[in-house]
């Protein structure tokens, strides 16, 4: 491949696989959910291949909290974000839930 991708001195995850739609890059390294994300809405353009042994994975942990008592929908984000159906959304794209 002749082409030379630079990137911004802080480059941001989403500029990648810009990159290999342009194909101006063959691959890109991005976090799992966001390479889910892509190959659900440009399969023609992305595929996943998994980097490393397959069980292997980084888990990233997403916390929740509120200032003072959260204001008028604080406590209801909170509890919402603890419901099934809110781990179901998370799972649906290749997160894990909070726990």
């Amino acid at each position: 491949m002749s082409a030379v991708v630079r990137f911004r001195p802080a480059c941001l995850s989403r500029e990648a696989p810009q990159a290999v739609a342009r194909g101006a890059a063959e691959c890109a390294v991005v976090f799992a959910h966001l390479g889910l994300r892509y190959t659900r809405i440009f399969p023609e353009h992305f595929e996943m291949v998994l980097l490393g042994h397959e069980d292997a994975h980084v888990r990233v942990d997403t916390q929740i909290a509120l200032v003072g008592d959260g204001g008028a929908f604080g406590a209801a984000f909170h509890s919402f974000m603890r419901q099934p159906a809110a781990a179901s959304i998370y799972r649906h794209h290749g997160l894990e839930p909070l726990t």
